[in-house]
């Protein structure tokens, strides 16, 4: 009687260590991909501020043209 109790107590947590192992394991898969994706959006940011920046010279460039003040 007592070892029927003992065997169940050690199925029931052995089911429950797996179903937490399993929650783990997509927890890990999704966090993967959260980093996965954080990594290229920061990659397509800063191909963005290059371009913004470049972007901000010419129009800097072509500011002073129209002024008058870029010395030849």
């Amino acid at each position: 009687m007592l070892e029927d109790t003992l065997a169940e107590t050690r199925n029931y947590y052995a089911v429950a260590l797996q179903n937490m192992q399993r929650i783990i394991s997509k927890c890990e898969e999704e966090l993967s991909q959260v980093r996965h994706d954080i990594k290229q959006q920061n990659n397509q940011y800063k191909v963005l501020l290059g371009i913004k920046t470049r972007l901000e010279k010419e129009i800097s460039t072509y500011r002073l043209l129209l002024e008058g003040n870029v010395d030849r």
